[in-house]
């Protein structure tokens, strides 16, 4: 029963606490993305990509730390991947 709970705890973090953190942050990143869009594309393009990496670092810094205390293992090259196709995702639309 306890492996049961541990399972429960793993899939909560991994789509609940993930996404909704990714919905918080989606106006200011959207709204950043338009400020950006209004640059010369080379420009635009750059300070995408680098105001998108600092995000994703902050998110996957904080998903770490969380993930630490709740202990609950982190897998950081799929939360890194996935936090990029959600930040591509803002910007494509």
């Amino acid at each position: 029963m306890n492996t049961r709970k541990n399972t429960s705890k793993k899939e909560l973090f991994s789509s609940n606490i993930e996404s909704g953190f990714l919905e918080i942050i989606k106006p200011q990143v959207a709204n950043m993305f338009k400020k950006l869009s209004k640059m010369s594309p080379d420009l635009e393009k750059e300070w995408k990509d680098l105001f998108a990496k600092n995000v994703i670092l902050y998110i996957d810094g904080f998903l770490d730390e969380m993930s630490e205390e709740l202990e609950i293992p982190y897998n950081k090259d799929i939360r890194i991947e996935k936090l990029k196709n959600y930040i591509e995702n803002i910007e494509n639309k």
